[in-house]
């Protein structure tokens, strides 16, 4: 079996980039309930991953402790697609994505108090910028959107 070509790293990210900045919209456009749109793309994600590498040849036996953690990463991966997937039906696909990348404001503090990271000056300075944004955005009329919205 030949080996499938390498791509640069850029190029590799602006495909990825550019795939998963449409994958909300799909979602938004489908008549399925976050639940089964966040399973599929989990488990096509994963046969797709696992085609990749094994045309590639990168793969080794995993023990049972590295299957585990991989398996409750994907879980947790899942349920993270679900939370985003509700709230694109709620909110639209735009402002669920930004909701959803304010995770690295929580996984920042959970590195802080449970693993002894440091906090740089940088990302305290973007707190707050990215807190004041979300504020223009929903803040104002906050009183005046739908309980589903408000959800």
């Amino acid at each position: 079996m030949a080996s499938l070509p390498r791509l640069s790293p850029l190029v590799s990210v602006l495909i990825g980039a550019g795939c998963i900045s449409f994958s909300a919209v799909w979602v938004k456009l489908t008549t399925v309930p976050p639940t089964v749109s966040a399973f599929y793309r989990v488990f096509f994600g994963f046969f797709i991953l696992l085609a990749i590498c094994l045309a590639r040849r990168e793969y080794h036996a995993l023990r049972p402790r590295q299957l585990l953690w991989g398996l409750l990463c994907g879980l947790f991966f899942a349920l993270d697609l679900y939370c985003w997937h509700a709230s694109i039906q709620f909110v639209g696909p735009g402002l669920a994505t930004i909701l959803a990348n304010f995770q690295v404001f929580i996984l920042a503090g959970v590195g802080l108090l449970f693993l002894g990271e440091r906090i740089h000056l940088r990302f305290l300075l973007a707190v707050p910028i990215a807190l004041g944004g979300l504020y223009l955005l929903v803040g104002n009329s906050w009183q005046s959107l739908g309980t589903d919205y408000r959800w």
